[in-house]
């Protein structure tokens, strides 16, 4: 998930990644227990987001402390948008879903340069 596939002129744009579910066994997404999101942040970092489809709840993980709001409201929104193109009703239960930023207890990256602990 980056700026560049999900947005047109820097807004969410779903026509960019409504071909994301399409190698989903079955292709419906809402019927697994986990989705991961590889993120590209600025074009330089790799951070991850987690759907957790029972618990209701998109978190973002990065280790180098970045909130990713931004990332989980995208996806979030991507999360509504292809439940009502898929299934032709909204998400159900959209007020019960959480996004959380990334948590003080995520492995933090000691520099900007290296991504293991050598």
């Amino acid at each position: 998930f980056d700026e560049g596939n999900a947005a047109t002129q820097g807004k969410y744009n779903y026509n960019n990644v409504k071909r994301w579910s399409k190698r989903v066994p079955g292709k419906d997404l809402f019927k697994l227990d986990k989705i991961f999101f590889p993120v590209n942040a600025g074009g330089v970092h790799w951070c991850c987001a987690v759907v957790f489809m029972a618990e209701k709840r998109i978190q973002f993980y990065d280790s180098l402390g970045g909130g990713g709001m931004t990332y989980l409201r995208g996806l979030f929104q991507y999360l509504k948008d292809e439940h009502k193109a898929k299934k032709g009703c909204p998400l159900p239960d959209e007020d019960k879903w959480e996004l959380v930023t990334c948590t003080e207890d995520t492995p933090f990256q000691q520099n900007g340069m290296f991504c293991d602990d050598d």
